[in-house]
């Protein structure tokens, strides 16, 4: 009976040397078992390519059709606090607002790099979009181009299609720090340099934690992924490390600033007690549902899929920690979803990639189909166009054009009231008084761009010292010019009512100031 070998084609030639002479018929005999795995269709695979490449096509007109987007939700607000950062004021210490240092850094360095047009923060966006879909494709890449291409071109079609309230937004600046974090952690639990990826993953968390603080609740699930999975106190302690370096920047340059002792105060008693507290909206449930509903579509394509590897349970945990996101900050804002779309499209693209070359049928077929349907839903044409299913963004999308045109009218008559050295005090929400001051660089009379702080509904012994301390600062500077609109806020239906609340400021306005312009959304005070 002849030997059977089976041979691996690199080293047939090298092994038929060393191998003893025999017999004509005995090597036919010994040669015929010899045989190589089929290789599968490439079929799916075109297929697949084809379905992504479509969506890229449609995905690049879509871009060009949004290069008009104005400036609109948060960023104004952030652009204006850079611009006064730009004219040497200190966040917290001269500017009383709650968001987080990295932001504002952000858009330093895009008004001081590009200017502060809606322009150029479109450029800005787009970049920032064309950054996070490479580093998704890094992130992919074990499991094939094609599983980081579709995970990319999906997170970014959902991206356009939340318009431009997703612009620039601090959640989706979130996302190219994420992914990283989710690359590094991987190399940890793939023991790939794992000591240096755990002291990154940690220094590229505390940068994020600046922009946004409720990714600590995602560093502290990944660091006991990290630690279980390597079993090391090393990647502990060099995660933690990391996680604190940049804190310390931030707390040095706060402390030099003499801001430390502000910002605290203000996340210690206002952001952490009050502010998330404030304006709950549970519509947006529809978005988790929609969500929810389109990942449970993909769910018989994962089953098939190859073995569990460590990059799978990141993006698990990333996708939990993305629906966490949105329903924490309680606020029921679109651009909250940003975090989930992320990781959800890598979830799902980065377990189908991992079929498209299996060597049996049933996975390859499920795979492509998997990949044609997420294409699908993913067009903003289709079922995610959030302006189709969602109530919440429908009115997110009218509100947005309502404040640019309000932002457009304060401004006209702004420009021809306020004279250079002029000071402005905003009492607004966000509908559009801060863009303007920011278009015609008035500097704010106080602290405070915004008075909604003082009508929150949760009134208690700190936002009445900030209503008392906003009084007697404005009643010292008395600016020239206060602009009072209609946008109140959690409780939109008070409109210029709100400031009844506060006889001081009713009195204030009475003695000291009359009415220069008015319309239905928004009036000038000039001062008598």
């Amino acid at each position: 009976m002849g030997v059977y070998v089976k041979v691996p084609p690199i080293s047939f030639g090298i092994f038929m040397t060393n191998t003893p002479k025999t017999s004509s018929t005995n090597s036919n005999k010994d040669t015929a078992p010899i045989h190589q795995e089929p290789q599968p269709s490439r079929i799916w695979e075109v297929l697949s390519w084809l379905g992504v490449l479509s969506l890229i096509a449609y995905l690049v007109l879509a871009i060009s059709e949004t290069l008009n987007w104005q400036l609109s939700g948060d960023s104004p607000i952030m652009h204006y606090i850079a611009w006064l950062i730009s004219q040497g004021q200190v966040p917290y210490r001269d500017i009383f607002d709650m968001n987080m240092p990295g932001t504002y850094l952000i858009h330093l360095g895009v008004i001081s790099l590009l200017g502060n047009s809606s322009e150029m923060w479109r450029f800005f966006d787009v970049g920032w979009l064309a950054l996070t879909c490479v580093i998704i494709i890094v992130y992919c890449k074990r499991q094939g181009m094609l599983a980081g291409v579709v995970a990319a071109t999906i997170f970014a079609c959902l991206h356009i299609s939340s318009g431009e309230i997703m612009m620039g937004q601090r959640d989706f600046l979130l996302a190219p720090f994420l992914i990283l974090v989710g690359h590094f952690v991987a190399n940890v639990t793939e023991n790939k340099y794992r000591l240096l990826a755990a002291l990154l993953a940690g220094i590229i968390f505390g940068c994020a934690f600046w922009i946004k603080p409720h990714i600590a609740l995602l560093f502290f699930v990944l660091f006991l992924y990290a630690k279980i999975q390597s079993n090391s106190i090393f990647v502990s302690l060099l995660m933690a490390l990391g996680f604190l370096l940049p804190a310390g920047g931030v707390m040095a340059y706060l402390y030099l600033n003499q801001a430390l002792l502000p910002w605290w105060e203000i996340v210690s008693q206002y952001l952490v007690p009050i502010y998330i507290f404030v304006g709950m909206n549970v519509s947006s449930q529809e978005m988790i549902f929609l969500m929810v509903s389109s990942l449970a579509i993909f769910l018989p394509f994962l089953a098939l899929s190859t073995p569990l590897t460590g990059r799978f349970f990141v993006s698990l945990i990333g996708v939990i920690y993305g629906v966490a996101h949105f329903i924490l900050q309680k606020k029921g804002f679109y651009y909250h979803l940003s975090p989930l779309f992320l990781w959800a499209s890598i979830f799902v693209c980065y377990r189908i990639g991992s079929n498209i070359k299996a060597p049996k049928i049933a996975p390859r077929f499920a795979a492509s189909v998997g990949i044609l349907t997420a294409c699908i839903l993913a067009s903003p044409i289709y079922l995610l166009d959030p302006a189709k299913f969602s109530t919440t963004s429908k009115t997110l999308a009218k509100t947005m054009e309502n404040n640019r045109d309000i932002s457009k009218d304060i401004y006209a008559d702004l420009k021809d009231i306020i004279k250079p050295g002029d000071k402005v005090q905003a009492l607004d929400h966000n509908s559009g008084a801060v863009h303007a001051m920011l278009k015609a660089k008035a500097i704010s009379a106080t602290p405070f761009l915004r008075d909604f702080h003082f009508y929150t509904g949760t009134q208690n012994y700190y936002t009445q010292r900030l209503e008392d301390d906003f009084i007697r600062r404005i009643s010292n500077e008395k600016p020239r010019v206060i602009i009072l609109t209609d946008d109140s806020w959690p409780d939109k239906s008070r409109g210029f009512d709100r400031i009844k609340d506060s006889p001081a400021l009713v009195n204030l306005l009475e003695e000291n100031y009359s009415i220069e312009k008015e319309n239905l959304r928004h009036r000038i005070y000039i001062k008598k």
